[in-house]
C-alpha cells in the first residue's frame, strides 16, 4: 500500500491521507466531476490554486508515477516544477507540491495559501511478522491452592 501524506496547508479541510492501490488510477483536483480526489483550500485561499483536474497518480509494474494533467499553476516533485503529460517517477519520502510556493500568503497569519504539499510514502506489500513476546514470568496453574 502506498499513500500520500499531507504536509500543508494545516488547518485545511484537504484529505490527510489518500490511500493509492496498485494498478488503480487517481485523478486530483478541485473538480467533482471527473476526479477521484478533490483537493480544495479553503478561503482566502484563491480557488484557482488548484486547476479542476490538477494531476494524475498511477502505478506501472509496482512503479508509482504522477503527471501534471495541464494545471495553470504547477505540479513539483521536490520544487522541480514537471512538464505537462510527462509522468515522473515517485519514490520513498518525495515532496509533492499541488501549486506555486509564495504565490499568495494569508495576511493574517502569513500562512502559504498557494500551495498544498503531500509526502509520497510506500508500505511494506507484506505485513511485516508479528514480533516475539516472551511469556509472562508469573503462570497461574488450575487447581493450585
Amino acid at each position: 500500500m502506498s499513500a500520500l501524506v499531507l504536509l500543508g496547508p494545516a488547518g485545511s479541510d484537504l484529505p490527510a491521507g489518500i490511500d493509492l492501490t496498485e494498478g488503480d488510477e487517481y485523478v486530483l483536483g478541485r473538480s467533482r466531476k471527473g476526479c477521484a480526489v478533490v483537493l480544495n483550500l479553503a478561503p482566502p485561499a484563491p480557488p484557482s490554486v488548484i486547476s479542476r483536474k490538477h494531476a494524475r497518480v498511477y502505478s506501472r509494474a509496482s512503479r508509482w508515477y504522477i503527471e501534471d494533467v495541464g494545471s495553470l499553476h504547477g505540479l513539483f516533485v521536490h520544487d522541480e516544477q514537471l512538464a505537462p503529460s510527462e509522468p515522473k517517477e515517485i519514490r520513498q519520502g518525495d515532496a509533492i507540491r499541488f501549486g506555486e510556493q509564495g504565490r499568495t500568503l494569508d495576511p493574517r497569519s502569513g500562512a502559504d495559501l498557494g500551495c498544498i504539499r503531500y509526502r509520497f510514502v510506500t508500505a511494506p506489500s507484506q505485513p511485516s511478522p508479528t514480533p516475539w513476546l516472551p511469556r509472562s514470568r508469573t503462570s497461574t496453574r488450575r487447581g493450585a491452592a
